[in-house]
């Protein structure tokens, strides 16, 4: 049996409902983005979300973002969020933070800390107020033998022109999309608490820490949240999730003067360490967030490529709908889009990665204070960066008393230069991906 709804859908059976301009998955950063902007767009949007409406949001997370999404939602929605500002990052060993600013390196570009589930509730409520539907489901596949015509929960089938992935690191969509990188060497952990503190802080910088003496494959982090809150964590590769519980205890109560009055939102959490997709779209389906692996290796940040990605996606997929041509060719704009804003700066930062957490922790202060200066450590970011291989390379032959070092440097810079250039080729076009992807495996970027 067919019925319409008052909207002019249709119910075929009483468990398919059709159709939607755009089904998205999840309705987390990447999720909140695309909806925002496809509603925007004039697009019929639902969204499928696992949890209940009030546990949006509820996610391990270390909630530190640029301040530019702040402004962009201020700008672009008229939605304003609450957070906390800082100066910028800074990057050190657990020396250089207690000795204060000796072999502390810093990127003055403007952060700031958010309550995760307080945003989620504000994206959430934004979403149902412009006309988004949202519905509680888990996916369990899509709909569609070659193409996505979106997806199946438990109850029901929700059927869309295109559909976007949003739904995290485990995501049962991008199965495709992700083959050969889903291996458990390519999935880390995380382990994250906030802190309540007697006495307040004057913490003006996201704070990075690298120690292998605590965590041989990860990193620490210090974000404030105000004068008397951090939201502190360990992260890496080590897959052992109560090694990085202790690691977080034992660094807090040998390595900070913090005095600790109470303890609140613990927990563990996974998240894909190994560079983007090389390619984040199929047909009928786009792919962002951490379904997409949209999280910077060497920081674990994935806010703002989510972000990025969600508004992307969302944008290319409104263009294909509005034209009436979703074909590869037309989605493929959104994969082009943030490779040429992302894609080097996820794919090369894997060898950096590796080599940090490689180094002693006197090995890394070393170059913290003679080599990594903090216009190096910025320009890291950037798509082509001022500096070249050679004048790093000058600055730590005078600097490094051990070749070896010296030696894991050059390799390190090199990888990252070479992944840069192939990210930079990343094709306008799905017929040249395929070679394209054989060059980036050979140089180790997929």
């Amino acid at each position: 049996m067919i019925r319409f709804l008052n909207n002019n859908s249709l119910i075929m059976s009483d468990m398919t409902i059709a159709p939607y301009d755009l089904v998205i998955v999840g309705c987390g950063i990447a999720g909140a983005a695309a909806g925002l902007t496809a509603l925007r767009e004039d697009l019929t949007i639902c969204i499928i979300e696992r949890k209940g409406r009030e546990f949006v949001g509820r996610k391990i997370c270390g909630e530190l973002m640029p301040m530019r999404i702040v402004k962009w939602l201020k700008n672009e929605f008229q939605i304003s969020v609450d957070h906390y500002p800082l100066k910028g990052l800074q990057v050190c060993t657990f020396s250089g933070l207690m000795d204060g600013d000796h072999g502390i390196v810093r990127v003055t570009d403007p952060l700031c800390t958010i309550d995760r589930w307080q945003f989620g509730q504000t994206m959430v409520k934004e979403l149902l107020r412009r006309g988004a539907e949202l519905h509680q489901g888990v996916v369990r596949g899509s709909v569609g033998k070659n193409e996505v015509h979106g997806v199946k929960t438990h109850d029901a089938s929700y059927l869309g022109t295109l559909t976007m992935d949003c739904s995290g690191v485990f995501s049962v969509l991008s199965r495709e999309l992700r083959r050969g990188r889903g291996s458990p060497s390519r999935i880390g952990l995380g382990y994250k608490e906030n802190i309540i503190l007697e006495e307040a802080i004057s913490q003006e910088y996201a704070t990075i820490v690298f120690d292998n003496s605590f965590v041989p494959s990860g990193y620490f982090w210090f974000f404030p949240k105000g004068t008397y809150e951090l939201n502190v964590g360990a992260g890496g590769m080590e897959q052992r999730s109560t090694h990085f519980r202790k690691a977080v205890a034992q660094a807090l109560h040998e390595h900070t003067r913090f005095k600790i009055k109470e303890k609140t939102q613990a927990g563990y959490g996974a998240l894909p360490l190994g560079g983007s997709l090389p390619s984040m779209v199929a047909p009928g389906l786009l792919a962002c967030g951490d379904a997409a692996r949209h999280t910077n290796p060497l920081t674990g940040e994935g806010i703002a490529p989510a972000f990025t990605a969600g508004h992307m996606a969302a944008t290319t997929a409104a263009e294909a709908i509005h034209s009436k041509d979703t074909s590869l060719e037309v989605l493929w704009k959104y994969n082009y889009d943030f490779m040429q804003r992302y894609g080097a700066l996820l794919g090369s930062s894997l060898p950096l990665r590796d080599f940090m957490v490689s180094l002693t922790s006197k090995e890394l202060q070393s170059l913290l204070q003679n080599v990594i200066t903090d216009e190096v450590l910025s320009q890291l970011e950037e798509k082509e960066p001022s500096f070249t291989l050679t004048d790093i390379l000058t600055t730590a032959a005078n600097a490094a008393k051990t070749p070896s070092l010296l030696f894991k440097l050059a390799c390190a810079l090199g990888k990252m230069g070479i992944l840069r250039a192939v990210y930079s080729r990343y094709p306008k076009n799905p017929k040249r991906f395929p070679q394209w992807r054989t060059l980036a495996t050979a140089c180790g970027g997929v």
